[in-house]
């Protein structure tokens, strides 16, 4: 009788160990699924006190990003205005070493400062067509700046970035959709690497309209990436989904990773807050490498107001 129970308590302890280590490969499973979620596109804004940055801190910030699973950066500009942002050189050295960290980089064009605002003056619309035009041709003359300086420092970039993003309340009439839609075409024509842009929403047209619009944009080669808005909070959480429900898979996702702490009528000011997950088909990106907590020991990249 003995000697027949021992297999019995065997078994019943090989299951119950098997039983333990699964529980414990389960808990491992959802302790680090964050740290190996796919790779993501990272997005900076460069700054002028970037410029104070030393070149052994941008090897930190790089090489923390790599092992935070970022594996492209999309620099949003490289002139803000009047300033060009690199004209010390120190954007092209960090863009340098963030190739030597393994990170593929996606180049921004020109940027005006007074996007935002001069898009809400009274009687825009009758200057939008003029205006759009002047943001491209200063892209494109920048373009043809950068490539030069990028090559002589054996730089290579996988695309280039037009930072005057897309709010759906400038693109409420088709007429307007339309005709952006052939200057991007005909600006990413003239680039050597595939166009990336962003766009968001404020409720002025609806989740479906939205959807077409920018599937449109993909379709002709322009990679497209919307903002999920969770930081900036323009639109309820309900009406938020209702768009990226709609959005097509090539569509790709910014997921904001800030909470704004500041009122609109302020200078923006925002701390990090994890971004959302989505369980989606979406590529994703984030929004912005300066609120990583893992960079707040460097001055340069201490939340501020941006």
């Amino acid at each position: 009788m003995a000697n027949e129970s021992y297999p019995q308590l065997m078994k019943l302890s090989l299951h119950k160990s098997k039983l333990s280590t699964f529980a414990i490969y389960a808990f491992l499973f959802v302790l680090l699924a964050p740290i190996c979620r796919a790779s993501e596109t990272l997005f900076y804004q460069p700054l002028r006190r970037d410029s104070r940055i030393s070149s052994s801190d941008w090897s930190y910030v790089w090489r923390e990003a790599y092992r935070n699973q970022y594996r492209t950066v999309i620099i949003q500009w490289t002139q803000f205005g009047d300033f060009l942002i690199d004209q010390e050189a120190w954007l092209l050295t960090s863009l340098q070493i963030a190739q030597q960290e393994g990170l593929d980089l996606i180049v921004g064009l020109y940027a005006d400062p007074s996007f935002s605002q001069t898009i809400l003056q009274a009687g825009w619309e009758d200057r939008f067509e003029e205006y759009w035009t002047s943001l491209q041709r200063r892209s494109l003359s920048l373009h043809s700046k950068l490539l030069p300086l990028l090559k002589e420092r054996e730089i290579e970039v996988i695309g280039w970035y037009f930072p005057s993003e897309l709010s759906d309340r400038l693109f409420t009439t088709i007429g307007r959709r339309r005709f952006t839609q052939n200057q991007l075409q005909l600006l990413s024509q003239r680039l050597n690497k595939p166009l990336h842009i962003s766009a968001y929403n404020l409720g002025y047209l609806s989740p479906k309209a939205n959807a077409t619009w920018l599937s449109g944009l993909q379709d002709i080669g322009l990679h497209v990436w919307w903002q999920d808005g969770a930081g900036v909070k323009d639109l309820s959480e309900p009406a938020l989904q209702a768009y990226f429900n709609q959005l097509p898979c090539d569509v790709g996702i910014v997921r904001e990773a800030f909470i704004q702490s500041s009122s609109s009528e302020n200078t923006f000011r925002a701390e990090y807050l994890p971004p959302k997950e989505y369980d989606s088909c979406h590529l994703t990106g984030v929004f912005s490498l300066r609120y990583m907590p893992w960079l707040q020991s460097i001055p340069a990249f201490k939340v501020k107001g941006q």
